[in-house]
């Protein structure tokens, strides 16, 4: 097997790193990245994904410490690994089982002829994925939405954009908040939740 010195990533990686650490540390990032800059990179992702795991997963222990050592192994493996192709392997590999486990359950259909049929895939055997929001959330994504998302065009006569109206006419009260944009723009609000 030869060792590939380089691996050539798309803009769309540089974008993604730079939204993860930073546009001033991978400006120029796209093209030609060396095997040693990919796999420090590449570790450095597995570190900040258990630390958001740590900080931010409200689960069962059992659950939590599976989720935090499939961490430390991607860690390991891609520390351990010569080749762009073993760094690449080793992260595909161990994504794909964090992405499963967060989803409830890693499958297990080593014995399946056909695991295809929707029951094989419903994964809350154990526990069941679901996001929860708190008024000051859900603000804080209307706003999100509205000002730097741009994904709707709400002006408010007399305010900058929305934060400011959360902060100014609001004072930082969420439901406050909540409770007129869902009065004055109720269709947005049914959009977004």
């Amino acid at each position: 097997m030869s060792k590939k010195e380089f691996i050539y990533v798309p803009i769309s990686v540089e974008y993604l790193m730079s939204a993860l650490f930073g546009k001033l540390n991978y400006h120029a990032y796209v093209g030609g990245v060396g095997r040693a800059t990919w796999k420090k990179d590449l570790r450095k992702v597995a570190k900040y994904i258990k630390k958001s795991i740590e900080l931010n997963a409200n689960t069962d222990a059992h659950h939590k410490s599976e989720l935090l050592q499939t961490c430390d192994r991607l860690e390991k493996k891609v520390k351990e690994a010569s080749t762009i192709d073993q760094i690449n392997v080793a992260t595909i590999e161990k994504l794909i089982r964090v992405v499963f486990l967060l989803l409830g359950n890693m499958p297990d259909h080593w014995r399946r002829r056909s695991p295809y049929a929707d029951r094989f895939w419903e994964l809350d055997g154990h526990r069941t994925l679901g996001y929860t929001q708190t008024d000051e959330q859900k603000a804080y994504l209307i706003i999100n939405l509205v000002d730097i998302g741009k994904r709707y065009d709400i002006r408010v006569k007399g305010y900058e954009d929305l934060h400011d109206v959360f902060y100014r006419r609001f004072k930082g009260k969420a439901s406050e908040f909540l409770g007129w944009f869902k009065k004055s723009y109720p269709e947005t609000y049914c959009q977004i939740f």
